[in-house]
C-alpha cells in the first residue's frame, strides 16, 4: 500500500498462515490482508521520525528541486473530468525533450509524484532518468486523486463523481492524455507506457480497449495487479470484510492524500 518503500508489517509480520490448519480459508485471507495493513498505519503513525521536506512538495516543486523544470497541463475527458498532467522540461535548457513521449501512471493510493521521488540517495527517479536519456517524459494523474479532482459539471463532494472504476480510467482518462501528448509533441505517432501496480492493470486495459493499440506502445508494466479472490469475499467473513473495506477506504477517494499521510511517507 505504501509507494516506494517497504512496509513495517514485512518485518513484523512474517506469520505463515500455515500455523492455523483449523482456521477457515476466508478467515485467514481477510486478516492476511487487514492485519498487515493496520499494523502499517498504527506503525506509521506513531513514527517519531521527522519528515522530509519533500514529502510536502508539489509535482512540480519535486521537479523543481532536481534541476528540471515542469509543465503543467489540464486534459478533460470526454465525460467530463479535468485531469492534471507534468511534463518534464530538461535541465539542460528547460525545454521538452525531442524524443519519443513517454506517459508514467501510478498506484492506487499514490500520485505521479511517486516516479519523482528519489529510488535512494544520488538514485534519481524513474522521470528524471528518461528525460536524460531524451524522452519527452509526462506524468499521469488518474481521476479523483488530489491532482485530478475537478469535473466540469459534477461536485467532488457528490456521489455522482465518484461513480466509476479502473475500467473507466483506461476507457476515457488514458485515451485523452495520450491525444493530448501526441498533439503537443507533434514528432512521433505513438506513446510509451510505464504504469505500476493499479496503474499497470490501467495501462493493459487502456492498450485493450484502444482503438489504435499502435498509439500505445511500447506497454511496461511494473507489478500489475488484477483482483481479490472472490472467495475471499463469500460467507459472514466476507461481509466482515466488505464492511472493513468501507470503512478504511470509503466510498470515494482512497485514503485522500494530505500532509499528515504524506508525512507517514504515502505520495
Amino acid at each position: 500500500m505504501l509507494c516506494n518503500q517497504r512496509t513495517p508489517s514485512a518485518y513484523l509480520f512474517p506469520l505463515s498462515f500455515s500455523h492455523f490448519p483449523n482456521v477457515p480459508q476466508n478467515t485467514m485471507n481477510m486478516a492476511g490482508i487487514f492485519i498487515p495493513l493496520l499494523l502499517d498505519l498504527a506503525l506509521l503513525m506513531l513514527s517519531p521520525v521527522d519528515p522530509e521536506p519533500s514529502l510536502f512538495y508539489s509535482s512540480d516543486q519535486l521537479i523543481a528541486s532536481h534541476g528540471f523544470l515542469a509543465e503543467t497541463h489540464f486534459v478533460q475527458t470526454t465525460d467530463g473530468y479535468i485531469l492534471q498532467v507534468f511534463r518534464i522540461l530538461h535541465s539542460s535548457n528547460y525545454t521538452p525533450q525531442l524524443g519519443p513521449p513517454v506517459l508514467l501512471y501510478h498506484s492506487l493510493v499514490c500520485s505521479g509524484d511517486q516516479f519523482l521521488i528519489d529510488v535512494a540517495p544520488g538514485s534519481p527517479g524513474l522521470a528524471y532518468a528518461l528525460s536524460n536519456a531524451g524522452f519527452d517524459v509526462w506524468i499521469g494523474n488518474k481521476r479523483g486523486n488530489h491532482y485530478s479532482s475537478q469535473h466540469r459539471t459534477l461536485d467532488p463532494s457528490s456521489e455522482e463523481f465518484w461513480q466509476w472504476s479502473f475500467d473507466q480510467v483506461a476507457m476515457f482518462d488514458v485515451p485523452a492524455v495520450v491525444e493530448y501528448i501526441l498533439r503537443r509533441n507533434g514528432e512521433y505517432h505513438k506513446v510509451g507506457f510505464i504504469g505500476h501496480s493499479e496503474g499497470a492493470t490501467i495501462g493493459l486495459a487502456a492498450a485493450i480497449l484502444a482503438k489504435d493499440k499502435a498509439k500505445l506502445d511500447p506497454l511496461i508494466l511494473l507489478n500489475p495487479v488484477t483482483n481479490i479472490s472472490s472467495k475471499v469475499m463469500q460467507g459472514e467473513s466476507g461481509k466482515i470484510m466488505k464492511g472493513l473495506l468501507h470503512w478504511v477506504f470509503g466510498n470515494k477517494d482512497v485514503l485522500q492524500q494530505s500532509p499528515e499521510l504524506r508525512h507517514f511517507g504515502w505520495v
